[in-house]
């Protein structure tokens, strides 16, 4: 498989509209399940068919987490949820990359598994495969033979407010865009499961505990703010935008460390301020870009949040700022520095753009570039076929065209090797937030309203 690269459109630094391809078919080399006959990935084929099976249900498809096979619904949905906001807010800019139908051939890849994992009212599987016996395998999803046991939460076993309120966010967002194209049934349809989702974690309060250690939530109370949120963007229905100013108030989402997976505080309220006005959101609001814009950076200037995924965090708060100066917020210096940390990522940390070819030398993203990342940790690239594999091989077999790798150390330092899953591990939430950013930096390019410094 091989896809052209593209250099910029006119007053592009670089190619928005073409990475965002790209990092569809990331989430395309994701998919579990019967794939369809549209599968653009040559070497991905059908796997996970029997999931769900130990519980006499079908729960496959959705997306793998990362390099493993595991399927976890809490940042699944989260990124789900992400991705549908950016294409939510900038859909010129989806359409005019000709990437629209790919976005909502992905977004509806998730929701159609999420809706399998509510079988009935008091349940959610919140997760499929054991995280341990999985990481113990290195091969391709198409050969595995380990049991995938099934993981619920709901009403009788543990609560799980956290995920069944994202999962709720994420149906509730994608609904949106379905309403938007024009299939108001399909729309309906993710409406009343994302409403008994909420109504599911709502009405049962309390944690889980079963996606540890691999994803441990802090707290609930933000992602039942965010659920409703996205059920009155979706609906109009007062009383989810009461329910998410009651949580709100209650001390859910003032203050947060970061918009991720785990934190949903910077998105709920934006959302809030978006439907209510009330200074209050746009004041907490302006703390998080404003921290943002403040935080610590590398000497190239990437803003530096943690060692783990620290693409991640900076495009998500890259994303959160372009979506609050469209509202007002932090306008100028918050798109400014929004476009440099997506920058910093497509190229500008390893010298920019080359001007003979008109592609960066080197970034981030698997597959864009004269050189990127060959040597991600994901099992599915780094295969022949079956377990002949060879996670030290560089380049791998296959390139994961689209994949943001975790991203550099502190001091900028970034090694190209698979065996280094805290710098070069891949996953859906990787990509979600900058992807997301991506189509807000390509919508202010259509509208002439780019940050003038590249």
């Amino acid at each position: 498989m091989s896809v052209p690269m593209k250099p910029a459109q006119a007053g592009e630094k670089y190619n928005y509209g073409h990475v965002m391809g790209l990092s569809l078919l990331f989430y395309e080399a994701q998919r579990s399940g019967p794939l369809p006959a549209s599968n653009r990935i040559p070497w991905r084929g059908d796997s996970a068919l029997e999931d769900g099976k130990d519980v006499h249900l079908d729960l496959t498809g959705g997306w793998y987490d990362a390099g493993d096979h595991v399927k976890f619904n809490f940042p699944m949905a989260w990124s789900a949820t992400t991705l549908a906001w950016g294409v939510h807010e900038y859909w010129d800019a989806w359409k005019k990359a000709g990437e629209l139908s790919n976005a909502l051939d992905q977004l509806k890849w998730v929701a159609d598994y999420l809706v399998k994992c509510h079988p009935d009212p008091d349940t959610y599987y919140v997760q499929v495969g054991n995280g341990n016996s999985d990481h113990g395998y290195w091969g391709t999803a198409e050969s595995m033979t380990m049991s995938r046991p099934s993981y619920a939460v709901g009403r009788g076993r543990e609560a799980g407010s956290a995920a069944i309120g994202e999962a709720a966010a994420a149906l509730a967002a994608i609904s949106v865009l379905f309403k938007q194209q024009g299939d108001s049934v399909y729309a309906a349809h993710l409406i009343d499961t994302a409403k008994s989702l909420f109504a599911l974690g709502d009405g049962n309060q309390g944690g889980f505990s079963v996606s540890q250690p691999f994803y441990s939530s802090s707290g609930f109370r933000d992602e039942l703010a965010w659920g409703a949120a996205w059920l009155y963007e979706a609906t109009g229905e007062q009383e989810y935008l009461d329910k998410a100013e009651s949580l709100y108030a209650g001390g859910c989402c003032g203050s947060s460390w970061s918009y991720s997976w785990d934190a949903k505080a910077p998105g709920v309220q934006l959302l809030l301020y978006k439907h209510t006005r009330k200074s209050q959101y746009k004041t907490d609001s302006s703390n998080f870009v404003g921290g943002a814009l403040g935080k610590g950076q590398t000497p190239k200037g990437l803003a530096y949040w943690d060692k783990w995924g620290s693409n991640r965090y900076a495009a998500n708060g890259a994303f959160i700022a372009l979506v609050a100066a469209d509202y007002g917020i932090h306008v100028e210096d918050g798109r400014a520095w929004a476009m440099q940390q997506i920058h910093y990522m497509l190229g500008d940390a390893h010298g920019g753009i080359n001007n003979a070819t008109g592609l960066p030398f080197f970034s981030y993203v698997c597959g864009y570039g004269d050189d990127f990342p060959r040597a991600p940790h994901h099992r599915g690239s780094s295969c022949w076929s079956g377990t002949n594999c060879n996670c030290g091989s560089s380049p791998q077999p296959h390139v994961l065209y689209g994949a943001l790798v975790g991203g550099p150390g502190n001091n900028d330092d970034y090694s190209d090797s698979c065996s280094d899953y805290t710098r070069n591990e891949v996953t859906t939430d990787y990509n979600a937030g900058f992807t997301a950013a991506l189509g807000a930096l390509r919508h202010l390019s259509l509208t002439k309203q780019l940050p003038q410094k590249h």
